[in-house]
């Protein structure tokens, strides 16, 4: 398997340097695997399988300034500290608010209308946005000048208001990039006879620049791992510490499209047992018994029948908020045939799924699974609660 850290929560000195927060340091695994380095600020445990979450609903811009970075591979042969570049991944939009007459005005308020929410894939370096999410969010004013956190992509208009009068300005048409700075000089222009609308017009073209200020090189230095049992290398668990809710243990019956099936993994000791999921034809679907109160992430493996294209899907519960998850499994040779018992190589650490919840288990939730795509069978074991 692939040693991994899984958001590690790191600090950064004045000069660059990283040291962990908690001050327990990752080191380099002993078996002499690469690894890359993912880093992001600003740091946030509502990770669910390495997707950040993306939410400006709370126009702060030092709170939701999204800086990443992906470098690698290295190995315990790496000798010198890493130099990790970190690049803005969100738009920032500044415009210069002046009168008719091009006076600068600092009295203009103004309401952008942009989606608010997006996620942000750490393991890809991709962005989506949030479907829908479009609000109508205050600007953060400076003098003349007012700002706004874009996730990248379109946005639909500001109104400015100046003296009780409202200017609308559409932006529909401009294609937001990420990591870019846009700025742009506009004026006020009030209602007349011939135009009885209050327009805005924008002042020369806007200036485009790399948005590079603030953003910090890191470095990091890491050890060997020489006591065999770092954070860095955490032994693979791949038998569940809940209780299956399938058939009461009939681990072999194939009379419905879910049922528990014995799966041996060379050099694991311990007996596994996975549910099986679904069909060729028919997709199928399990539901975990409710989570203890107070757990906070859940983990589990996931790995298609051999040759299948098979999406997973996992629906809960995390506080009110009803969230939906779907991942597109990898699939083993090991699991073909009509035997009950299954032998698969060891996992990736990609075949590794992980939930967490925003808001801790109440004793009732609970996670459910089913299975769609071109073939619909799918085997997940390893489910562990913490």
């Amino acid at each position: 398997f692939t040693p991994v850290i899984s958001n590690k929560k790191y600090t950064v000195s004045s000069d660059g340097a990283m040291t962990p927060a908690d001050g327990e340091e990752a080191t380099y695994p002993t078996d002499g695997s690469d690894v890359y380095f993912i880093s992001y600020h600003p740091y946030s445990e509502a990770l669910v399988n390495h997707v950040y979450p993306i939410d400006l609903t709370d126009e702060s811009i030092a709170d939701h300034d999204l800086v990443y970075a992906k470098v690698g591979p290295y190995n315990q042969t790496q000798e010198e500290s890493v130099s990790i570049p970190h690049e803005h991944q969100l738009t920032l939009l500044a415009v210069n608010v002046l009168d008719a007459e091009g006076t600068a005005i600092t009295t203009a308020t103004a309401k952008i209308n942009r989606p608010v929410k997006g996620s942000f894939d750490l393991k890809t370096g991709t962005l989506a946005v949030t479907e829908n999410s479009a609000a109508d969010m205050d600007m953060a004013a400076v003098e003349s000048t007012v700002n706004a956190m874009i996730i990248p992509g379109a946005a639909g208009k500001i109104v400015f208001v100046n003296d009780e009068k409202s200017f609308t300005w559409d932006i529909s048409s401009i294609a937001f990039e990420a990591g870019k700075k846009y700025t742009y000089t506009i004026k006020l222009i009030p209602s007349t006879t011939p135009d009885p609308e209050p327009t805005v017009v924008v002042v020369g073209p806007a200036t485009i620049t790399p948005w590079e200020n603030e953003v910090v090189e890191s470095t990091i230095d890491l050890d060997e791992d020489t006591s065999g049992d770092g954070d860095s290398t955490p032994a693979p668990v791949y038998t569940s510490n809940i209780k299956f809710s399938v058939t009461d243990g009939d681990y072999t019956s194939k009379s419905t499209t879910t049922y528990s099936t014995p799966i041996i993994i060379p050099e694991y000791d311990d007996t596994i047992y996975g549910v099986r999921l679904g069909s060729s034809s028919a997709g199928g679907e399990f539901e975990t018994v409710s989570l203890a109160q107070g757990i906070t992430k859940v983990s589990f493996y996931a790995l298609g029948w051999n040759g299948d294209t098979t999406t997973l899907t996992v629906d809960y519960k995390d506080g009110e908020e009803d969230k939906t998850v779907s991942y597109s499994i990898i699939s083993d040779a090991g699991f073909s045939g009509t035997s009950t018992t299954f032998t698969i190589s060891i996992p990736s650490i990609s075949s590794l799924y992980t939930i967490e919840f925003t808001t801790p288990c109440d004793g009732t939730n609970t996670l459910k699974f089913s299975t769609s795509g071109g073939k619909k069978r799918a085997i997940i074991f390893g489910i562990n609660v913490e």
